[in-house]
């Protein structure tokens, strides 16, 4: 896997190409907007979350990308994401997010499908 930072993202050619798909498609998560909005008067909360996905095609490529989310006003989220990683196999992928998905306590995971 290789992982590329906000930096690259924004400013590497190719990169930045990825990094505008991710942010059109990232959908904030339902439980997430209730959590910001729940601790919408505690200064500075933030909610840091690893998403994976795959982006089809021939050659599918298959990545996790990390979002920090903030609440904004009238019950909207502000996001920003800070890293991504590609996966150089389906295998490596589904381990790391297998990995992820049973090293979290039953209550901080809302939707496991």
């Amino acid at each position: 896997m290789t992982e590329f930072s906000r930096e690259i993202l924004k400013t590497d050619e190719v990169m930045s190409k990825l990094f505008e798909v991710i942010k059109s498609n990232h959908r904030i998560a339902k439980h997430t907007q209730e959590t910001l909005f729940q601790n919408r008067f505690t200064e500075n909360f933030c909610e840091e979350a690893r998403h994976f996905c795959m982006l089809g095609g021939k050659n599918p490529i298959y990545l996790h990308y990390d979002v920090s989310s903030w609440y904004k006003a009238s019950y909207q989220a502000s996001i920003r994401i800070e890293s991504v990683g590609i996966y150089d196999s389906f295998m490596e992928y589904e381990t790391a997010r297998m990995k992820e998905l049973h090293s979290a306590s039953k209550a901080d995971i809302p939707n496991i499908n």
